[in-house]
């Protein structure tokens, strides 16, 4: 019998949708080309691989962002494959990654269609299974300007080098004060030309012409000689902005010298102040900056990272934060499945995300114990509502990736149910991204562990980061959190929708539940239950409702009962 063209046609997207997903399961980015080998999807860690956003991407040759020599060995293996056939991986080094190695693997399908198009897969390259990706120097495309992370990590390697040989820098930072208001005066066009200008003229002062970097839209840092003329480049820079403005007006710029002195105190020690540096005068805007040198800086880190650090063990041990609860809903009854607890801290203004905070209990080490001490708070919780009212809550509690690896922490975890196994089915763990997991295959057996034990595992922002989709090839868990970020964006294109469905029908065969954040609309509803996701997350069900004040031993306000739309 013969296949209809819509039963044909509907095979073969139900084929491409479900190899993306494979495919992006096991790399950092996926992209769709066409035969001319334009970008017409792109989905993954885009930015860490190319140094540009995906809607910079879509559109243009994919071959254009890879290195000269490499752009006509990938034509030459693409164009060679049959219909329905892939490729073998091959290295390739991208165009936009300068300085350090710059490879990546990439490796395709074309589809058995007539429409010919590719889907090509590009993953960072890995050492070992269980060895981070080598970061590469990550410039931005129009100014040639390293972003935040590269510039710290290429000023890492030149600061050890001139305290070897005693070579003596300065880092400029410097504030565009206005550009923002410039750049829309002048519009998108104009506002690329002079940026681009601009990173000719830091460059051109740097070390080696690369130490020069973009920091966000306004704050800008280059290291040079000790003898620059800085004086000249804030010159030819404020002379650029007046340029392109038709009101001859421009922008004031406002720039600190810092002197780099790793001979004197340290080269490891002045390394580890160049982010707190450039975070510094990133948030004053170059007003009222008062570090004049990286030993400066790093004794002004050091005291502030000791306060904070006292006050937040303060936090833990009197256990003065609160949990909210935010419902997560079976789109299919639009019942309640379980409540994500959101850390809330009473010292921080109404609003203020706990991010930071808890990024910074990563970064000192401190992470252990807040994991534990939300744990047992949530516990109480689940005592205070059953008491109450006989409700038996299902709680999802959100935990660092960076405890995960901490030896003893899984024990200690189990401990908290030592005397009450069988509450562990209550509690589903959230594994966050905010730290990167360094040894994947070990972290996976304390999940294993985990889990065995009655706690259900969930990969927590999926899509929102590079490590995500190795996350998924390793570890197995129970649940996948879709990021809302990239919920949104699925939504918009028809392309985003086949690949969102393509990654939960990957889920749904390898026996793991999606849950989609940031939901606040039904009509996102409909879109999701199209895409094949069974749980959602967001407004249009509930807002976070404080769960627990630690004053008065008592839930202050009822979980919610019911929800929207249903």
């Amino acid at each position: 019998m013969t296949s209809s063209p819509t039963n044909t046609a509907n095979s073969v997207r139900s084929v491409r949708n479900r190899f993306a997903a494979f495919t992006l399961a096991a790399a950092d980015a996926v992209f769709e080309v066409n035969s001319d080998f334009t970008v017409q999807f792109a989905a993954g860690a885009i930015k860490a691989l190319l140094g540009q956003p995906t809607e910079r991407v879509i559109g243009t040759s994919f071959t254009e962002h890879f290195s000269i020599g490499d752009q006509a060995k990938l034509r030459d293996v693409i164009e060679s494959v049959l219909p329905g056939q892939g490729f073998r991986p091959i290295v390739v080094s991208p165009r936009l990654r300068e300085g350090a190695p710059a490879q990546v693997v990439v490796s395709g399908y074309r589809w058995p269609d007539t429409q010919e198009n590719f889907c090509v897969a590009v993953s960072a390259v890995f050492e070992s299974a269980t060895s981070q990706p080598p970061r590469s120097a990550v410039r931005d495309e129009i100014s040639g300007l390293l972003d935040k992370h590269s510039f710290a990590e290429v000023a890492e390697a030149r600061i050890r080098e001139a305290s070897e040989s005693g070579e003596n820098y300065t880092l400029t930072l410097m504030s565009l004060n206005e550009v923002e208001t410039l750049n829309e005066r002048i519009g998108v066009g104009a506002a690329d030309q002079l940026l681009a200008k601009i990173g000719d003229s830091l460059r051109g002062l740097a070390v080696d012409g690369e130490l020069a970097g973009q920091f966000d839209e306004a704050t800008f840092g280059v290291i040079h000689g000790t003898h620059a003329d800085v004086s000249e480049l804030i010159s030819e820079i404020g002379a650029l902005a007046q340029e392109a403005d038709p009101n001859g007006e421009g922008f004031e710029i406002a720039h600190s010298l810092v002197k780099i002195d790793a001979e004197s105190f340290g080269a490891r020690d002045s390394v580890k102040a160049v982010p707190f540096t450039i975070s510094k005068f990133s948030e004053v805007a170059g007003q009222s900056f008062d570090i004049s040198s990286l030993s400066d800086g790093y004794a002004k880190m050091v005291r502030e990272t000791n306060v904070e650090l006292a006050r937040f063990k303060e936090i833990v041990s009197k256990n003065a934060f609160v949990l909210a609860l935010q419902p997560i809903v079976d789109l299919k009854t639009r019942k309640i499945h379980h409540y994500e607890c959101l850390t809330r801290f009473p010292d921080q203004e109404d609003g203020a995300s706990p991010f930071k905070r808890i990024t910074f209990a990563e970064e000192v080490g401190a992470i252990v114990d807040f994991d534990l001490a939300v744990m047992r708070r949530a516990i109480e919780i689940i005592d205070l509502a059953k008491a109450r009212d006989g409700s038996n809550l299902s709680l999802a509690v959100n935990i660092s990736g960076l405890s995960l690896e901490s030896p003893g922490f899984a024990d200690a975890m189990m401990g908290l149910f030592r005397d009450r196994p069988k509450l562990r089915k209550n509690f589903a763990l959230e594994v966050t991204e905010s730290a990167q997991i360094n040894d994947l295959k070990a972290t996976n057996l304390v999940i294993q562990k985990l889990r065995k034990a009655g706690h259900a595992v969930c990969l927590d922002d999926f899509g929102s980061g590079a490590s995500a989709f190795q996350y998924l090839h390793v570890f197995e868990v129970d649940i996948v959190k879709i990021d809302g970020g990239y919920v949104r964006e699925a939504t918009q294109t028809a392309a985003g929708k086949s690949f969102l469905k393509a990654m939960a029908g990957l889920c749904h065969d390898l026996g793991i539940a999606v849950v989609a954040e940031m939901v606040g609309t039904e009509e996102t509803v409909e879109f999701l239950k199209e895409c094949g996701v069974q749980y959602a997350q967001g407004y249009h069900f509930g807002k976070p409702t404080l769960a627990y004040d630690p004053t008065v031993s008592s839930l202050s306000k009822p979980p919610v009962k019911r929800v929207v739309g249903g």
